[in-house]
């Protein structure tokens, strides 16, 4: 509800009168003050839906099934809800005339009328009472006329004002009120029969159709190990000219190039084939080189490099390069005893009699390990060279056991000397403290004490008549 107030003027709202009203409206009226009241009634809203033009929307959702993506594929439209709140509008408006104004113009119409009424039936009275004579109760007649006019006029106006200070009622009929959206995902459903293409990594993709429940299963056995996605690829579908995101997971994506290795007939399995038989190649070719021919020692580079070619190879390994690398290892080992003999030989020939222990269990080693003729023979000359070494070393330990036998009685005769002169320096020290203790203070009149020694525990009370104690008669030990 609105209240709506103003002042109003004569001829704001034409009225249907006679010609004297209309000079009377000429003349004067009163003021008009207006209010107007709006009552609005609220009534059912309007309300309508519509639907968004090329609103769809794709999801996807995808699935891992062997070496195969199955995707669902959902579409979904938006939709606008238009609500219009609507009232019914009613004015009222109500006119007053000002009251002072009012009262003014019913006076003058009622002294107006009742004066000209006066003077027009009482004119002769009037005449002889002011001028003595009846000659101007004409004249007197004339101004009463023109008095009742006055009064009349008046009059008219006041009906005028009654007749416009009246109330009316407008009916403005149905008001629109300010619309509200809202916008909601509608028309919900699976898309079916479209064909959907499924952008992988490095511009790969595989391509398949929608069936009539949104379901469609790709599969990857033909794309290449570059083309497969990781975790940081955008995988995209693209249907019925818009792109869609395809989310898979780190779980999913390990299983896809899972199944896909377990598959020997996919792309991923034989390209990692054939890299794997071009290294194998490539490490056997290496060893080849790196190992020269018989009976040229096998040196450590060969047989690292056959070892490194086994561990390349794995599976591809054959009985071949089994045999190839059997012989290898046979030369070496005959290389190593040779050169594991030639080492021991050397301390041997020297005479270095204190490698005696190592040297023996060298060979003892190469005696366990290297079973060949020649070696066997070099063995048994080394330890038949061994015995002179054990005589040696023999006659050194008896000597210096005995060595060691004298310098152990030199210590320990040297450890009672000095045991004996600190008992000695022990009794000497007991000596002088006997001696200090029993010397006698010194006072400081230059007298002896005749009482206290040196060795008290406490000088309270010595020296008491020769000044007190200055120190002891002898130097401390």
């Amino acid at each position: 509800m609105r209240i709506l107030s103003g002042r109003n003027r004569c001829g704001a709202r034409p009225h249907p009168a006679s010609i004297l009203v209309a000079i009377s409206l000429l003349v004067g009226c009163a003021p008009m003050h207006s209010t107007e009241v709006i009552i609005d009634t609220p009534v059912p809203p309007n309300m309508r839906n519509e639907l968004v033009r090329d609103s769809i929307e794709y999801s996807i959702e995808a699935r891992v099934v062997g070496e195969s993506l199955r995707l669902s594929v959902k579409q979904s439209e938006t939709c606008v809800e238009i609500v219009t709140p609507q009232t019914h509008r009613v004015r009222a408006v109500t006119r007053t005339a000002a009251p002072g104004v009012t009262r003014t113009t019913w006076t003058l119409a009622v002294l107006g009328l009742a004066g000209g009424a006066y003077g027009y039936l009482d004119a002769e009275a009037l005449s002889i009472r002011n001028t003595g004579s009846p000659d101007s109760a004409e004249q007197y007649r004339t101004y009463a006329t023109a008095i009742a006019l006055l009064g009349l006029a008046a009059t008219v106006v006041g009906i005028v004002d009654t007749a416009r200070a009246g109330d009316s009622r407008y009916d403005d009929g149905i008001i629109d009120g300010r619309a509200r959206r809202r916008t909601e995902t509608c028309r919900a459903r699976r898309t079916a029969n479209v064909d959907v293409s499924v952008q992988l990594a490095n511009g790969s993709s595989v391509a398949g159709h929608l069936n009539d429940h949104g379901l469609v299963d790709v599969s990857l056995l033909s794309v290449p190990e570059a083309g497969l996605p990781d975790p940081s690829t955008e995988v995209t579908a693209t249907l019925a000219g818009k792109v869609v995101p395809v989310h898979l997971s780190t779980e999913q994506l390990e299983s896809l190039r899972g199944a896909l290795s377990a598959n020997p007939l996919s792309r991923l399995s034989t390209e990692r084939l054939a890299r794997r038989r071009a290294q194998c190649d490539t490490s056997v070719a290496a060893a080849r080189s790196a190992t020269p021919p018989d009976p040229l020692p096998i040196p450590s580079a060969a047989r690292d490099g056959w070892a490194a070619a086994k561990t390349s190879c794995d599976d591809l390994w054959t009985a071949s390069l089994e045999a190839d690398l059997l012989a290898v290892e046979n030369r070496a080992a005959l290389d190593t005893c040779g050169h594991r003999l030639s080492l021991v030989a050397v301390p041997i020939a020297a005479g270095e009699f204190e490698l005696l222990d190592e040297i023996n269990a060298e060979l003892v080693s190469v005696r366990d390990t290297c079973k060949s003729p020649q070696h066997t023979e070099q063995v048994r000359e080394l330890f038949a060279k061994l015995k002179p070494l054990e005589k040696r070393r023999e006659a050194q330990l008896r000597q210096e056991q005995r060595r060691i036998a004298r310098e152990e009685s030199r210590a320990e005769q040297a450890k009672q000397r000095e045991a004996r002169e600190e008992r000695r320096r022990d009794q000497e020290r007991a000596r002088r403290q006997r001696s200090w203790g029993g010397a006698r203070l010194l006072c400081n009149d230059g007298t002896l004490s005749p009482s206290c020694t040196c060795g008290r525990s406490s000088y309270r009370g010595c020296c008491s008549w020769h000044g007190g104690v200055n120190r002891c008669s002898v130097s401390p030990p």
